[in-house]
């Protein structure tokens, strides 16, 4: 585990309530079209796709807050289908995951059970960055979890 400061970071961001339940839909295609949408306008993809979370607590059944976002390099601005969001800076609890995103929830925990230990405060957000996605072969997925702190 790793305690960092994040930068602030300007984005192509997707927002919705939603579940664990139902969210499966968005996995793929939301990170799709906010790429078709930053070429369209010729935006710099300048990362890889975050998805944040704010308010969930890992009842599948719980509603909270997701944003889909996509790190952009927009020199004229942005209007068009999504919002355009910078992300403030973000202290965290940061870990790595290797492998399929149906096994993350256990550096969730490791990063949790490490938050209790050094007595330091969870935030309510937490933060995945997807460095590779491979959907052919999803135990070749690199995936930052990050867990916010104050």
């Amino acid at each position: 585990m790793e305690v960092k400061i994040c930068n602030p970071l300007k984005t192509l961001s997707f927002s919705v309530e939603t579940t664990f339940n139902e969210m499966m839909p968005l996995v793929g295609s939301v990170a799709r079209e906010l790429c078709a949408e930053a070429v369209a306008n010729k935006l710099d993809i300048t990362g890889p796709v975050y998805w944040v979370y704010e308010g969930a607590d890992g009842n599948p059944d719980t509603r909270f807050k997701l944003d889909i976002c996509l790190p952009v390099f927009a020199p004229g601005g942005y209007s068009g289908k999504f919002k355009f969001v910078e992300l403030p800076a973000f202290k965290c609890a940061s870990a790595m995951h290797y492998g399929h995103w149906n096994e993350v929830g256990a550096i969730y925990h490791h990063l949790f059970d490490r938050l209790a230990e050094e007595k330091l405060e969870y935030n309510g957000v937490c933060r995945e960055i997807y460095i590779n996605s491979d959907f052919a072969d999803p135990a070749n997925n690199i995936t930052e979890v990050q867990v916010g702190v104050n």
